[in-house]
């Protein structure tokens, strides 16, 4: 709506309209107060920017603004601040440095990453060692009791080869093999005399050879373990009919005993042997080269079983070991050649390795309180069995022995024990540490990366490392 405007008289009682308009602002006014059919003046779309605006002038800077004019409801210019817009190869730059930022942050990351999966330490130490030097100096030991135990190891080996044949021979051979008798019936040891029967399911007859004495049942976290002991068992009678395969047998001896249910044997191998008849014989000398063969093949056969069965913790002394041989007759072979076959049996003494080495250290060396002292290699030492121990190692409860010769002996460390000291320490620390460990000569330490000063507080990534003075 249009507002009237009134004359404004000054004192002098002049009016407004008679002052004088200068002839530069005619123009504009005769714009102002055209033809109303003319419309006002439209405002300018601007074009939408491109980036963000920036206010790089002064704030003084402006352009008319538009206003209503008050007669006609027109628009006109009002002022506003000066846009500028980000040059086009400023933002690339500015993009490109964020990737820069974001990509070094990125390696720092992988980086430590990196460090922290690699980061550990590794200890190398040389352990304290001394010569133990023995001069025929007597042990004994004992299957059941006392600070050195022993247990006898039986193997059976069977090899056979041909020889020509210079005639024939009538035999008439007993089956044999390895039984496994149980004793289930009390902790105290079993005595069985010789020629005590074992029978299987369908009535044949077997019979040990010697006594012997079956150890007591042990208790064990599960309950309890019968106790065990390897023995030959020859057939009663001559035959092939008595070569049977791994059975079950009782010891009818016992029967309406109570150990006859507790007491009992069982196959370690087939029996086998049991031959009546004809064979090929060969010359007594083919004989004899046959059996030289046949022993030395055995003995390495035996040898590699042992390893192979004795336990980690466990050593087989060879030189304590007795073998015996024997040629089984067989009916297999031609017309032309004989068939040698030969059996042997080892008989070997087992010791577990931490009581051998505190046994044969303490003699010389005294006892080492809170320390382990080992023996690595037996090899240069000699074990000789007293000639009251050699009569039958099957048997026997007790044996003596002699050792002679110098091996070095090393005092063990608790590499675990020690890696959990050293763990979150300062390295400055490691020499203090060490000297609570009697056991290492000397030691050094590296830890990753380089720049920590500080054992990783995790002791699993602390590495032990046992080395020679000499490397």
């Amino acid at each position: 709506m249009a507002k009237n405007i009134e004359d404004i008289t000054p004192p002098e009682r002049r009016s407004i309209r008679d002052i004088p308009i200068p002839e530069s602002r005619r123009k504009n006014i005769n714009i102002l107060n055209g033809p109303r059919d003319i419309a006002p003046p439209q405002r300018m779309d601007l074009p939408p920017r491109e980036s963000v605006r920036v206010n790089e002038g002064p704030r003084s800077t402006a352009i008319p603004e538009y206003r209503s004019d008050q007669a006609y409801g027109s628009s006109v210019p009002t002022s506003r601040e000066t846009e500028y817009v980000e040059p086009r190869e400023s933002r690339k730059k500015s993009r490109r440095g964020v990737w820069i930022s974001l990509g070094v942050i990125a390696i720092f990351i992988a980086l430590g990453v990196i460090f922290t999966l690699l980061s550990g330490a590794t200890l190398t130490y040389v352990p304290k060692t001394s010569v133990l030097t023995l001069s025929n100096d007597s042990f004994s030991a004992s299957k059941t009791q006392g600070n050195l135990l022993f247990s006898i190891v039986k193997l059976s080996s069977q090899k056979n080869t041909t020889a020509p044949a210079s005639g024939e021979e009538q035999v008439s051979q007993k089956a044999s093999g390895i039984l496994v008798v149980y004793n289930d019936f009390s902790a105290d040891p079993q005595k069985l005399i010789t020629n005590t029967r074992f029978e299987t399911t369908d009535g044949k007859i077997y019979r040990i050879q010697s006594d012997i004495t079956v150890p007591g049942k042990k208790q064990t976290p599960n309950g309890s373990e019968p106790g065990s002991l390897e023995v030959t068992v020859v057939a009663d009678q001559p035959g092939d009919t008595y070569n049977i395969s791994p059975t079950d047998f009782t010891i009818p001896g016992l029967k309406g005993d109570p150990r006859f249910t507790a007491m009992y044997g069982r196959s370690k191998t087939p029996i086998t042997g049991g031959f009546v008849g004809t064979i090929k014989k060969a010359s007594a000398a083919d004989v004899q080269r046959a059996k030289t063969t046949l022993e030395a093949q055995i003995k390495n056969d035996l040898s590699t079983q042992a390893k192979a069965q004795v336990p980690e913790d466990y050593v087989l002394i060879p030189s304590l070991a007795k073998m015996s041989f024997e040629v089984v007759p067989t009916q297999a072979g031609s017309s032309s050649q004989a068939l040698i076959t030969e059996k042997g049996d080892l008989y070997g003494v087992a010791f577990k390795k931490t009581d051998l080495d505190r046994s044969l250290t303490e003699k010389k060396l005294g006892s080492q309180a809170g320390q382990t002292v080992v023996i690595p290699d037996y090899t240069s030492l000699t074990f000789t069995l007293a000639s009251s121990s050699q009569a039958n190692l099957q048997t026997t409860e007790n044996i003596s022995f002699q050792v002679s010769g110098s091996a070095k002996v090393e005092w063990k460390t608790d590499e675990s024990a020690l890696a959990s000291d050293l763990a979150g320490k300062p390295k400055t620390d490691f020499v203090t540490i060490l000297k609570n460990y009697p056991s290492v000569v000397t030691g050094s330490a590296s830890i990753k990366p380089f720049w920590r000063n500080t054992f990783p507080s995790d002791p699993t990534k602390i590495k032990i490392v046992e080395t020679n003075a000499t490397e």
